[in-house]
């Protein structure tokens, strides 16, 4: 058996969201491998570390290596000259597909954990220099292992009909992404009909995390859910200038005056799509889901699982009528527990043995191997820390205020923004800004 090889690894471990910090667990799981987790966001000068200790380094999709604000130029050259295996995780991929393209062929990543189907893997990413390197696919987001001694709440006991969260995705995103806010506004706005209590939102300053998340999730009779992703495969970021240029025109225009003047020739080209996290979640605290048709990895089935719901919303009586049945609830949510939690198929060890099986399989055609002891990595990661404290903070500083410019400006030049809307949009930001700025300051 050969010796446990030492990886270092990038990501965002304050990030505000748990399944962010559940996924960047689940990498690690099922292991024999000396992991090293740091956080380049928070410490900015990890860029001194000398990376010739690792057999491995990685990044998470927590942190994207192509922009300056998560991976200094300084570190991006670093990984750039070493020799040894790289590999990256990505989510929210149809964004700018040629930028990150071409900063992996320039990392020289071996490879990349993607949320892609197989069969659409080379169509994706078709980079003629990317040919070599490894795609794996896996979820958006993997399963908690079951808590035994967790006390669910009864059904009878759920005063709150529907409790949903999310955020408005880009319009780039296509009508995958448009429908986590049209399942929002369309059964908020039926509700009121038939005087359902609902807790629905999608703005960000409603968002809630950690135990409140939690607690809400539990006590309501159901939640809402759609597929993560996208059916947009936006490569140059061409499709979001053209509906920037397109609101400039018509700031008011509909999702689907849009739809007819710009995405429709782009939508359901390359179907970008994968069961969410919260899908998991909800299953986890058997909490009943009402869901719009999808693939979802074909892990549920509607009936079976979740209630589904049309997109067109003609079964939304029955969808009243089943939120009233304590009985065929709780039988969606013991189904959806034993089967994704339960089951233990889905939870964040498979994760684990896919990246090491991966890894291991791609140190085989590298020659480069360190022969470092942990206590000397240690020693190296706490030298860095502790040498370049001062020089941190003003780096830290520094990456933070230039952020802020560009985005700043990304605002002021978008034709899609005028006037009050400017303002408007640039707060939007500040506030989703603050909710990510938070943990990295007061958690250690």
């Amino acid at each position: 058996m050969s010796s446990p090889r030492n990886i270092l690894f990038f990501a965002n471990t304050n990030h505000n969201a748990d399944c962010v910090a559940e996924h960047i667990s689940a990498v690690q799981s099922q292991t024999k491998h000396n992991w090293f987790v740091l956080n380049s966001l928070r410490n900015r000068m990890v860029s001194k570390l000398d990376l010739s200790h690792f057999d491995a380094v990685g990044f998470h999709y927590s942190i994207h290596p192509h922009e300056s604000y998560y991976c200094s130029k300084e570190l991006y050259e670093k990984v750039r000259k070493y020799t040894g295996v790289k590999f990256l995780f990505l989510q929210d991929e149809y964004e700018n597909v040629d930028l990150t393209s071409s900063a992996m062929v320039d990392l020289g990543m071996d490879i990349l954990f993607t949320v892609v189907r197989p069969e659409l893997h080379y169509v994706s990413y078709n980079h003629p220099r990317l040919e070599k390197m490894k795609r794996v696919t896996v979820m958006a987001g993997y399963a908690p292992n079951p808590k035994e001694d967790y006390e669910f709440v009864p059904m009878q006991d759920r005063n709150l009909d529907i409790f949903y969260r999310s955020r408005v995705c880009p319009l780039n995103a296509g009508t995958l992404g448009y429908e986590k806010s049209l399942i929002a506004r369309m059964v908020k706005e039926k509700s009121r009909k038939y005087n359902l209590n609902v807790d629905i939102s999608v703005r960000e300053g409603d968002r809630v995390y950690g135990k409140d998340w939690i607690n809400r999730l539990s006590h309501c009779r159901a939640t809402l859910g759609t597929e993560s992703g996208a059916s947009v495969w936006d490569r140059d970021g061409g499709v979001a200038r053209e509906l920037d240029e397109a609101l400039g025109r018509n700031p008011n225009a509909s999702f689907e005056e849009l739809f007819d003047e710009v995405l429709k020739t782009h939508d359901g080209k390359l179907l970008y799509s994968s069961i969410s996290p919260r899908i998991f979640e909800a299953a986890a605290l058997k909490t009943p889901q009402i869901l719009f048709p999808g693939w979802y990895n074909d892990l549920i089935e509607p009936g079976v699982h979740y209630f589904e719901l049309k997109k067109d919303f003609s079964n939304f009586e029955e969808m009243v009528k089943v939120l009233k049945d304590d009985d065929f609830l709780s039988e969606l949510a013991e189904n959806a527990y034993r089967d994704l939690i339960a089951s233990k198929l889905h939870n964040q060890d498979s994760l684990g043995f896919v990246v090491n099986e991966a890894l291991e399989e791609r140190w085989g055609l590298n020659s480069f191997e360190t022969d470092s002891s942990l206590k000397q990595i240690e020693h190296s990661i706490n030298d860095v820390e502790r040498k370049y404290k001062t020089s941190k903070i003003f780096s830290n500083f520094s990456a933070e205020i230039n952020f802020g410019i560009q985005q700043f400006f990304k605002v002021i030049n978008n034709p899609r923004y005028r006037g009050l809307r400017k303002f408007k949009r640039l707060y939007e930001i500040f506030l989703r800004y603050c909710t990510h700025l938070k943990p990295r300051l007061i958690r250690s």
